[in-house]
C-alpha cells in the first residue's frame, strides 16, 4: 500500500505541484470545509476528486461527472469509489476530463475577469 497511496500532510510549493503531477485521484475526506482551495488545485491538474458533502464542495464536485461526493460518515462509499476509479481507467479519464473543464469553465482567472468585466460594464458610466 505504501508505494500506492500517499499522506503528505499539508504541503505546498513545488512539492505540492509535484505530488499533483504523480496522482490519479484526488481524496478529500473532510468532516468541514468552505470552498477548498485543495479541490482546485487539483481540478487544475485534471484530477477526478473524491471528496464529501460538506460546503461548497458539492458545487464544484459534480457527483458522477468528475469524482463522487459522499457523506462525511460514509467511508465504505468512499473506499468503493476510490476502487472504482483505480480499475476503471477509463472513467477515470472521463472525471479528469470534466474537473478541468469545470475549472476552467466556472474557476479561472480568464473566467473571473470576464465575470468582472460585466459586473463593472452593468455599472454603467
Amino acid at each position: 500500500m505504501k508505494k500506492n497511496v500517499i499522506f503528505p500532510g499539508w504541503i505546498r510549493g513545488q512539492k505540492k505541484d509535484n505530488l499533483l503531477k504523480a496522482s490519479d485521484i484526488f481524496i478529500l475526506p473532510s468532516y468541514n470545509e468552505g470552498m477548498p482551495m485543495s479541490i482546485l488545485d487539483a481540478m487544475s491538474y485534471g484530477l477526478p476528486i473524491i471528496s464529501t458533502n460538506v460546503g461548497s464542495i458539492p458545487m464544484i464536485v459534480h457527483h458522477g461527472i468528475n469524482g463522487y461526493v459522499h457523506e462525511p460518515e460514509d467511508i465504505k462509499a468512499i473506499a468503493k469509489s476510490v476502487v472504482k476509479l483505480i480499475k476503471d481507467r477509463e472513467l477515470n479519464l472521463q472525471f479528469s476530463r470534466a474537473s478541468y473543464d469545470i475549472l476552467k469553465n466556472s474557476y479561472s482567472k480568464s473566467k473571473h475577469l470576464e465575470l468582472l468585466k460585466k459586473l463593472y460594464d452593468s455599472l454603467g458610466d
